[in-house]
């Protein structure tokens, strides 16, 4: 099952890649927090609805509500530095 969601969360990155803003920007409200790199190597993208996996396996696991929850904002993956 990690296999499936790894690949739906490249696909949703590269399908919104040219919508992505460097959280660079941030480097000053969140200096003491997060390094320049590490901001400079993360990115946003502002979207209407926020996707997420439509993988029947992650509402077998029990991940129902986790998929239905209403949430404003998520972390798919990290830059790894």
């Amino acid at each position: 099952m990690i296999h499936s969601i790894e690949a739906w969360i490249d696909e949703t990155n590269a399908m919104f890649a040219d919508k992505r803003q460097s959280c660079s920007q941030f480097s000053q409200p969140f200096a003491g927090f997060y390094s320049k790199e590490f901001l400079a190597n993360a990115y946003f993208v502002v979207v209407e609805s926020l996707p997420k996996p439509d993988l029947p396996e992650l509402r077998e696991a029990g991940l129902g509500d986790f998929l239905d929850m209403d949430v404003q904002g998520i972390t798919y993956k990290i830059p790894i530095t």
